[in-house]
């Protein structure tokens, strides 16, 4: 059978990924998934009654979801009417709020920096934490406003300009501007990246760092599986950091996460393997419902 799908970004982001959403949905058609693009800002999904309008207009319902947006709700509402999400809001909302994932981190006993939230109406006055440290949203992605703070002066002035959003102050006794980065699909570790920056203290390729591959150990191996054998993770990258002995430290999950360093540095079709997990998922799922019937 053919599965049909919708892969949904924000208008935005969709036109900033173009040639990847393209990729994608001809990585799907040789494998016989018809993969259709879906603005969020197109489509509503009812909490009451069984419709989803797409430019106001019922809409056939897919099989299935690729969900490109950093927002557990879309998940949880397209779970609602039985259409399986890539990834789970599961795992949609572990990944994508900072303390849910520290908290997980922790509940398994995996090592992160010293780290404490805060909201954006009571910010402290003296930060809990020996300067230098980091400031960073709590549901931020990419580096994007994350602030290295290095004395009193640096945290008033990224305090003063918290608005709503809540922060999460952490720990810089790390390598500055070194990162790994493993690749993970259907629960499998693909790769491994180092990314260095020399030039900022975020290792964000898309910041100017440098990439290369990394080959990891055995007892590393055994701390990403203690991360991912919890759930069902479809496609996610796992950051950690290193600190001084080189020991990986555990940062964060990126749900919605991109292949540019795997294509460039790697001969891996990422996106090939992901289609056929999403594929082996579907009809893995349709002989168990088929078998329950």
């Amino acid at each position: 059978m053919t599965w049909n799908g919708w892969i949904i970004y924000q208008k935005a982001d969709a036109m900033k990924n173009a040639d990847y959403i393209d990729w994608f949905i001809n990585e799907a058609a040789k494998a016989q998934v018809h993969l259709q693009l879906i603005y969020r800002e197109d489509l509503f999904i009812s909490l009451n009654k069984e419709s989803i309008l797409h430019k106001g207009k019922n809409i056939q319902t897919p099989h299935f979801a690729v969900i490109r947006t950093m927002e557990p709700l879309v998940n949880q509402l397209l779970e609602s009417h039985q259409i399986r999400c890539f990834n789970s809001s599961i795992v949609s909302s572990l990944a994508n709020d900072k303390v849910n994932t520290y908290i997980y981190a922790q509940s398994l006993a995996v090592e992160f920096p010293e780290t404490y939230p805060f909201p954006a109406y009571s910010i402290p006055d003296k930060a809990p934490l020996p300067y230098p440290f980091v400031m960073k949203p709590r549901t931020g992605k990419g580096g994007k406003n994350v602030a290295y703070i290095t004395c009193k002066e640096d945290y008033q002035e990224v305090a003063s300009q918290i608005s709503e959003e809540p922060y999460v102050m952490q720990s810089a006794n790390v390598q500055l501007g070194k990162d790994l980065r493993v690749f993970v699909v259907g629960n499998k570790i693909i790769t491994a990246i180092l990314r260095e920056n020399t030039a900022d203290f975020r290792a964000n390729y898309t910041l100017g760092g440098q990439a290369s591959i990394y080959s990891l150990t055995k007892e590393e191996e055994e701390l990403i599986h203690r991360l991912i054998d919890q759930h069902s993770f479809d496609f996610i990258g796992i950051d950690f950091l290193l600190d001084k002995q080189n020991r990986l430290i555990f940062n964060e999950i990126e749900d919605v996460v991109g292949s540019r360093m795997v294509s460039h540095l790697t001969n891996i079709n990422i996106i090939a393997l992901y289609v056929a997990h999403i594929k082996k998922t579907l009809e893995e799922n349709g002989e168990q419902e088929k078998d329950e019937a």
